[in-house]
């Protein structure tokens, strides 16, 4: 069939293109989202099973926190408990760390719903990011909570042993 004259033909090439375009997109999207599956699927395994106990931390700030709270006067005791809530803390982050991601991806996908004009669709994209959004910033002020909480605990241990 010949579409190269008049804007039928031009209208066919376009209809092409947009649904190749279409395809990449949802492609790429599901890669990202397989590639958050793994990630979650990682953070599972370590929640359920735990960490070594002779391994470090592996989240920067857990980590200056953890070295910190090993120059306090703080007992063997403390420290073992202090060491513990920062593993559960380092697994929430983490957390956080795949719903920004999770969100991210929805964000694209919206855009991409948004770009098909199928309100069906669109409406349970929105709903699905609502939900997300609302759960990533309340996961975020939980994380930043208790930062500062340790923070502030491991500021009194040093102190205490300045004086």
């Amino acid at each position: 069939e010949y579409m190269g004259r008049g804007p039928a033909g031009r209208q066919a090439q376009g209809s092409t293109a947009r649904k190749e375009l279409l395809h990449r997109k949802h492609s790429e999207l599901k890669e990202q989202l397989h590639s958050i599956n793994r990630g979650f699927e990682r953070l599972r395994k370590v929640s359920h099973q735990g960490y070594d106990s002779t391994s470090d931390f592996e989240e920067p700030r857990v980590i200056d926190l953890w070295e910190l709270a090993q120059s306090t006067n703080f007992t063997e005791q403390e420290l073992e408990s202090l060491r513990e809530e920062l593993r559960q803390f380092e697994a929430k982050v983490e957390k956080h760390r795949h719903y920004q991601q999770q969100l991210e991806v929805s964000h694209q996908k919206l855009k991409h719903v948004e770009g098909t004009g199928d309100k069906e669709h669109l409406s349970r994209n929105k709903e699905k990011y609502a939900v997300l959004e609302g759960k990533t910033k309340e996961l975020g002020y939980k994380v930043k909570k208790h930062l500062q909480d340790f923070s502030s605990r491991i500021s009194r241990g040093l102190q205490h042993n300045e004086l």
